[in-house]
């Protein structure tokens, strides 16, 4: 969320930025890549992490911090075998692959930088949305969901022009998704953001 409010040129208002776990879905294409970078990664940051015995894709530190691997069904086989930990290859994460990431740089609360890749807000928005009414998912996470989603999708209409939500965009979403664009927002342009702001 903070890479698109960098990319709305402001501040997505009232929009939840941080969760108790960390989410980190894999896009690479090469194996050799994902042989051990992520689990290096992670031990570079905090040595206290080991890989959940009982969920092979999650990382735990021993304050209990999570770290998630996800991975789209398309992509699971560019990651290696030994690579830790070991993400299920799950569907709506190829929604995240469409479109045109965000890349920008935020600062960390120490005031240090950090690069963040994240999906195209359009397709992100959507899925969170569609998130928060999957029945398997946490109930404690939904209403999260909604809001980041919700939120987004204002700051997209409002303040990411190079980000349409018109026809040509609508015509791209699948089935799950394409009851999640509300009506109108495609072609509202008159600068109101009916429940946020991101300026």
């Amino acid at each position: 969320m903070m890479a698109y409010a960098v990319e709305a040129g402001g501040i997505i208002r009232d929009a939840p930025m941080e969760t108790e776990d960390f989410d980190l879905a894999w896009a690479g294409t090469n194996p050799q890549e994902s042989e051990q970078t992520v689990w290096n990664m992670l031990k570079a940051v905090d040595p206290t992490f080991t890989v959940h015995t009982g969920r092979t894709f999650q990382a735990r530190n021993a304050k209990g911090y999570e770290v998630e691997i996800l991975v789209a069904p398309s992509r699971a086989d560019a990651m290696a075998r030994t690579a830790r930990p070991r993400p299920v290859p799950l569907p709506e994460q190829e929604w995240l692959l469409h479109g045109t990431p965000v890349s920008r740089v935020v600062a960390c609360r120490d005031g240090s930088p950090a690069r963040i890749v994240a999906p195209d807000p359009r397709w992100f928005a959507l899925q969170k949305l569609w998130m928060a009414d999957k029945p398997q998912r946490n109930a404690l996470k939904r209403p999260k969901d909604r809001r980041q989603g919700m939120l987004l999708l204002d700051a997209v209409a409002e303040a990411m022009p190079h980000y349409p939500l018109d026809e040509s965009f609508e015509v791209q979403l699948p089935g799950e998704l394409s009851g999640y664009l509300p009506t109108g927002i495609a072609r509202d342009r008159s600068g109101t953001c009916p429940s946020g702001e991101a300026s």
